[in-house]
């Protein structure tokens, strides 16, 4: 189990370095293909595949090449099997606002896999 937990701890390191340096090809690796991508930017519902989010990361500087000082804490990782789930705190996401995100994860084929993000902004 403990190996699982690590696996999980390091998709979640890539998934997030991926995300501030806006690496676009890192994240489809990470999330699976048929994935959701669901919840609240400030008072607006999404609904829908983590397309917009690469778009949206692809549109602009990444955090790292506007020195943006953002953050994560993963406050809880469940695992049963092969499905887990995992959430993160991140502070100053894009400069902007605090995130949490909830993932639902599957090991598919001996690969974890994000198949379910959840999020709001706080």
């Amino acid at each position: 189990m403990y190996e699982e937990k690590e696996a999980l701890v390091n998709l979640i390191e890539k998934y997030f370095k991926a995300v501030y340096t806006a690496d676009i090809d890192t994240l489809k690796t990470i999330f699976h293909p048929q994935a959701s991508m669901n919840g609240y930017l400030g008072p607006d519902l999404l609904l829908g595949s983590p397309e917009p989010f690469y778009q949206d990361l692809s549109s602009k500087p990444s955090m790292q090449e506007s020195n943006i000082d953002c953050r994560y804490v993963i406050n809880e990782i469940r695992l049963a099997g092969n499905i887990a789930s995992v959430t993160i705190h991140v502070n100053n996401f894009l400069g902007m606002c605090d995130v949490i995100d909830q993932f639902h994860l599957m090991k598919i084929e001996g690969q974890w896999y994000i198949t379910t993000k959840t999020f709001t902004t706080l």
